[in-house]
């Protein structure tokens, strides 16, 4: 199957090729939220492909006359990618394994062997999926590289990267608007993500022994990262039964990816934001706003703030979509979370720093206080950031922050209060405790 071109995505309005559903459908429909995420992903990695090497977009204005109006021969951009027949597969891998070990929530063949698994019924594993199912199954786990046992390597962002797409708060808009947000032009990606090497898919190369990094091979392999190997095995009936496998990928260092926000550890290094469980308005301002030049937001974003001639319409519903694996403690896999955040333009970085500057000092004292009435009450005090989202929201978009600080401690009263009140604590304790939030 060349999953550039043959039709193998279920969308809303049917299975279709990726040039049709970037035209014609508004969603992807797979039964999993990490297999439509995959999707968008590969969607997004074809564009930008095809506008690098085929130099259908090569400056922002042409990007800005796309936005409006899908290209008529969308198919044909698409042919400078080549075949895409053994996409994101290894034609060396040799060991045999079942079809679902290349899901990240079914648990090892150790496990299964020893019934040690609690977490997950080993009746819902499935025996068998579809070419199409494995594939999407094969580029999601390429994609985020979430931590499977020995040999199984993480992609260019680590483990558990938050990926980040701008889109449209339309439930009407084509695929193609969605993606395109998020596509650099030509001039911008090479002025960004500079190269000497001729671009190679990682599947054709053979070598598996050095690291991938920028230097040695081309920018645009950051978005078809293969760390791991996998190769389909398809039945006579069609059904995918069993997986080739062979641990050891290509080892990434030093990538910094476009749907990506980053972090900086110190001078020289950033970190990929990490998925986390809940994402509060701290993390929000770190992904968007370049706080003390201590972020880095995404490059598509980065990108689309500096424009002056979009529609004032299509910028006021604009938003973030956030999605990944998030892990649990020693890395066990959580679950998948998918988020959309506001984007707002013009903000002040260093008022929203202030902001949650008063924001984390209250946090901290709420939660001293709370784990001086008991030890496990201590992680309670994230409720502050959830209490306040909404009002978080509303005072960047209207640049209003009278009574911030008054607010924070307000909250943080009703959630030692509450706690405190539930687990019938001393009252005169809890008061002292409240006197100093």
């Amino acid at each position: 199957m060349d999953i550039f071109r043959d039709t193998w995505l279920p969308t809303d309005v049917g299975l279709m090729s990726p040039a049709v559903a970037l035209s014609q459908a508004h969603q992807i429909c797979w039964p999993r939220s990490d297999w439509n995420a995959a999707s968008l992903m590969l969607l997004q990695a074809m564009l930008q492909t095809a506008v690098v090497l085929g130099g259908h977009c090569g400056n922002r204005s042409a990007w800005h006359r796309h936005l409006y109006t899908t290209p008529h021969n969308l198919e044909q951009w698409f042919d400078c990618l080549g075949s895409g027949v053994s996409a994101w597969q290894c034609a060396s891998a040799e060991f045999e394994v079942e079809v679902a070990e290349v899901l990240p929530e079914t648990p090892s063949r150790n496990s299964i062997k020893k019934s040690s698994d609690i977490l997950y019924w080993q009746q819902n594993i499935p025996n068998a999926l579809s070419v199409a199912e494995a594939s999407i199954a094969i580029i999601s786990d390429q994609l985020w590289g979430v931590p499977s046992g020995r040999g199984y390597r993480e992609g260019c962002r680590g483990r558990r990267p938050m990926t980040s797409l701008l889109m449209l708060n339309n439930s009407y808009v084509n695929i193609w608007k969605q993606i395109w947000l998020n596509v650099l032009p030509c001039d911008e990606w090479c002025a960004s993500y500079p190269t000497m090497h001729p671009f190679q898919y990682p599947w054709v190369r053979q070598r598996y022994e050095d690291s991938i990094t920028p230097q040695n091979a081309h920018s645009l392999e950051v978005l078809w990262q293969m760390p791991r190997r996998w190769r389909i095995v398809v039945e006579d009936d069609g059904s995918v039964r069993r997986l080739m496998h062979q641990s050891h990928g290509f080892d990434y260092h030093g990538w910094s990816h476009p749907l990506s926000g980053y972090i900086a550890k110190s001078e020289q290094v950033w970190l990929p934001q990490r998925m986390e469980p809940y994402f509060s308005f701290k993390y929000w301002a770190l992904l968007t706003t370049p706080i003390a030049e201590r972020s880095r937001p995404p490059a598509a974003l980065t990108a689309l703030t500096q424009l002056n001639n979009l529609n004032p319409m299509d910028l006021s519903m604009i938003q973030l979509r956030c999605f990944g694996w998030s892990l649990g403690d020693s890395d066990a896999l959580g679950a998948w979370v998918d988020f959309v955040a506001p984007v707002f333009f013009n903000v002040q970085p260093c008022v929203v720093q202030a902001a949650i500057d008063l924001a984390d000092s209250t946090y901290e004292r709420l939660a001293l206080q709370l784990k001086l009435i008991n030890s496990h009450f201590e992680m309670d005090a994230l409720q502050l950031y959830q209490r306040l989202d909404t009002e978080f929201y509303r005072r960047v978009k209207e640049g209003d922050w009278t009574d911030w600080s008054l607010v924070l401690r307000c909250v943080a009263r009703l959630i030692l209060w509450d706690k405190a009140g539930r687990n019938r604590r001393d009252v005169s304790r809890i008061s002292r405790g409240i006197a100093k939030l």
